[in-house]
Parts: structure tokens; C-alpha cells; sequence
């Protein structure tokens, strides 16, 4: 009976990490799994934004009130972390090459402060396209440790309702600090062509993270 457990177990962590991670993520959990239960092993969690980055900067966006983002401290991450649609950051017309920046929530407790436990990360967003115009909008959210993009989100049609855009399950190997110091970037462009004005609106953005215990 037991190694039919530990097989079904092994068989989730495969699944768990496919698509990147898989060697590190199985060699940990099957040296392991004699002695502890797979959620013993392995963590998930999702970490939103906890705060404007890009203080006092102007870049260009505001939040559903119409507030400049960055400006008489106005906070504009409290609009992409509570998971209602009807709280977002929005862009002006026709936005080119503009960006917002946001810190991530910390790492949860059981991440272990040694070695580098953080084995997968995705990004997720929702976006949509708004206003009376024909524009092409598109929307990318990278996640980044430092100067390096890890992980990224991305639409190059972003359609004219809240839509999730999700990115690929990428394997990863980052320390509790690192992981403390993850921010995201969130950037919205007009593609060529098209008439009329359009903005766009984010109002969630989040990043799911693997890590072994």
C-alpha cells in the first residue's frame, strides 16, 4: 500500500513540474517522500503587489478614480491585489511604452531561509482594452530579480473585456532573499494602425510560486 501512496505521490510532483523544474523539484521530494507527506515537501503560494515601486515618478498611469498613479500618495497596487474589476490602473490614450512598477508580497513563512527552495514561478494578469477607438493594445508583465526578467505574462491583442492573461510555469532557482526582492514591471503599448483613442486597464496582477520546504 505504501508505495502506491509514494508512487501517486511522485506522479503529482511530476506533474507539478512540468514544464521546467522537474529534475530538482523530483530529486528533492523522492529522497523525502518515505518519511513525509508531499504538502510536507512542497509549497505553493501567490504573491500580488504590496506597493508602488516607481515612487514619485510620473509614469502615466492612473488608478479608477482617476488619480495620477505615484502622485499625492496615491497608491496604485491597492487597485491590483483585491481581486475585483472594478478597481485598476488604467493608461491614457493610446499608450506607448508605458510603465508601472510594484514590489510583490514577501515570501510566506515555511520558505526556507537557506539554499535556493523557490523552484517555479508564473505570472498571471487581467487586462482589457477600453474607449471608442480601433487601436491594437498590448500588455506585458515581467517579473523581475534585479535587471533580469524571470518570467513574463503578455498579450499582443489585448480584447475589450477583463481577460486573464497568463504566462508559461517557468523553473527557477531563487533564494528567500531573492524572492523578498521580486518586483513587476507592467507595460502597455498601441500596435501600429487602427483610429480613435483607447486605454488600457489592468486590474490584477499575480505571480504563483513552487518552493521545497
Amino acid at each position: 500500500m505504501r508505495r502506491y501512496v509514494l508512487a501517486a505521490l511522485l506522479i503529482a510532483a511530476t506533474a507539478l513540474a512540468a514544464g521546467g523544474g522537474a529534475a530538482a523539484l523530483l530529486q528533492v521530494t523522492s529522497a523525502r517522500l518515505t518519511t513525509q507527506t508531499f504538502t510536507d515537501v512542497v509549497g505553493t503560494a501567490t504573491l500580488r503587489p504590496n506597493a508602488d515601486r516607481d515612487s514619485n515618478i510620473d509614469n502615466d498611469w492612473n488608478d479608477q478614480a482617476g488619480n495620477r498613479c505615484n502622485r499625492n500618495q496615491v497608491q496604485c497596487y491597492l487597485s491590483l491585489r483585491d481581486n475585483d474589476d472594478s478597481t485598476y490602473i488604467t493608461t491614457g490614450n493610446n499608450p506607448s511604452n508605458r510603465k508601472a512598477e510594484f514590489e510583490l508580497d514577501d515570501a510566506p513563512p515555511d520558505v526556507p531561509g537557506t539554499g535556493s527552495p523557490v523552484v517555479l514561478v508564473k505570472v498571471s494578469f487581467k487586462a482589457k482594452k477600453v474607449g471608442s477607438g480601433a487601436r491594437t493594445l498590448t500588455a506585458t508583465v515581467e517579473l523581475k530579480s534585479g535587471t533580469t526578467t524571470i518570467a513574463s505574462a503578455s498579450s499582443n491583442n489585448v480584447p475589450a473585456s477583463f481577460t486573464t492573461i497568463a504566462g508559461s510555469e517557468t523553473s527557477v532557482s531563487l533564494t528567500k532573499t531573492q524572492l523578498n526582492n521580486l518586483y513587476v514591471v507592467v507595460t502597455a503599448n498601441t500596435a501600429a494602425g487602427g483610429s480613435g483613442n483607447n486605454q488600457l486597464q489592468v486590474s490584477e496582477v499575480w505571480v504563483d510560486i513552487t518552493y521545497l520546504k
